[in-house]
């Protein structure tokens, strides 16, 4: 079976982050627009501009989830192939798929696609 994984929220814990860079900053505005910034609507220059700023860089690092590594090992070694399904590209943040990969590989994430 093929198994398609979300990066944001299901492996790692991206609201977590996300949350706390914005309770850190303080900026009223970027708080009233923490939905949008949750679903990166870069549509909208503060969320773009907050993203460009402080998420891309920051997604190199995020933790994985609890048991994430885990599981998904198993679902590999029980011969399913698991697929990193994501909103990451370049094309919606800059240095997105590079910066995925890596947290992958410094967690020890592996996947087949």
């Amino acid at each position: 079976m093929i198994i398609g994984l979300d990066a944001d929220d299901v492996i790692f814990d991206t609201g977590g982050l996300l949350l706390s860079v914005l309770r850190e900053r303080g900026d009223a505005r970027l708080l009233e627009l923490k939905a949008e910034i949750m679903r990166g609507d870069v549509r909208i220059p503060e969320v773009r501009d907050f993203l460009d700023a402080c998420f891309t860089p920051a997604m190199c690092e995020i933790p994985p989830k609890k048991h994430a590594k885990e599981v998904i090992d198993r679902l590999r070694k029980n011969g399913h192939r698991v697929i990193i399904v994501t909103a990451r590209g370049d094309e919606t943040f800059a240095g997105g798929e590079e910066a995925t990969r890596h947290a992958l590989a410094l967690y020890g994430i592996r996947c087949d696609a």
